[in-house]
């Protein structure tokens, strides 16, 4: 369900660029922090937990995808916060195509 930047896919709204092309542009350009382009460079972006915010227009909703490491009451009110979402219009969904295998400290449990 992924579109470029101000792109609908179907009723869908996400921003681009993935999390594939932002992994290999961290592992690459020279501006990036040396400690973060360390991590890019010894691990996958796959390995990591992660997630994606999709507008439904047609439901006027925000659908949060995560990881299930992400799923903490904690951390989803984090990023609702972050990132500006209503709670009241903010779903939350676990997807096959968010499972990571990396555990990063802090969220352990």
């Amino acid at each position: 369900m992924s579109a470029g930047p101000g792109r609908a896919v179907r009723d869908c709204l996400t921003y681009g660029p993935g999390h594939y092309e932002t992994w290999t542009y961290w592992r690459r350009d020279r501006t990036v922090d040396p400690a973060l382009r360390a991590i890019a460079r010894a691990y996958e972006y796959e390995d990591w937990p992660r997630e994606r915010i999709v507008f439904d227009h047609s439901r006027d909703l925000f659908v949060l995808y995560a990881d299930r490491k992400l799923m903490a009451p904690e951390m989803i009110a984090r990023m609702e916060t972050q990132f500006h979402l209503p709670q009241e219009h903010t779903e939350v969904k676990s997807d096959l195509h968010y499972q990571s295998a990396e555990t990063p400290r802090g969220l352990e449990t």
